[in-house]
């Protein structure tokens, strides 16, 4: 999957996510710096995490 770059980023993982399982591992390759990521249009940093921490943690269930 490629991010919309306009889009929130975590939104579009999470809903990309949402109804799948048996998935081995996620790769994200983007542009950041220390501490920092860049999602879509979203940065995903320690604050935003901790926003984020629902719809993130939904995508612990798509994995195995």
């Amino acid at each position: 999957m490629v991010l919309d770059r306009d889009r929130n980023g975590i939104d579009q993982i999470t809903s990309s996510l949402q109804d799948r399982d048996n998935i081995d591992a996620i790769h994200v390759i983007s542009h950041g710096k220390d501490g920092d990521i860049q999602l879509g249009n979203t940065n995903l940093n320690a604050d935003t995490l901790l926003q984020n921490q629902i719809r993130i943690a939904i995508w612990g269930n798509a994995l195995t």
